[in-house]
């Protein structure tokens, strides 16, 4: 199983790394809610992280991510090798996130919110 891992670490080409991706794993020490996450969550990607950053919010509206323990190394292990084991079902679910990621992080959605508050 392990030759079929990669860690794309930073890449110039995000487009190229997430359309040959299956699973977006994100243990991040506290950043916020980045661009790649977006990208992973609307392309399907199976996405995993730490619960230390805006990740349970997105949990919360809906979308079927994975979250473990802040800085727990066995509990990522664990839920990876979950997501692995049930990999099929997993990316059904992921590819859930697709539509609503479309609804969620529309320019349209955007503007309503924000002319709301200057209401």
């Amino acid at each position: 199983m392990s030759n079929n891992i990669i860690f794309h670490g930073h890449t110039n080409d995000p487009t190229s790394a997430i359309f040959n991706s299956d699973v977006f794993l994100f243990p991040t020490k506290g950043e916020g809610f980045s661009n790649a996450m977006i990208e992973a969550i609307s392309y399907g990607l199976v996405v995993l992280s730490y619960e230390n950053s805006s990740m349970p919010e997105m949990k919360e509206q809906g979308f079927n991510i994975h979250l473990v323990e802040d800085q727990n190394q066995k509990l990522l292990n664990d839920k990876l090798i979950y997501i692995l084991e049930n990999f099929k079902k997993e990316k059904e679910l992921s590819f859930q996130n697709c539509s609503l990621a479309k609804d969620f992080f529309s320019k349209e959605k955007e503007k309503n919110e924000y002319l709301a508050l200057l209401v």
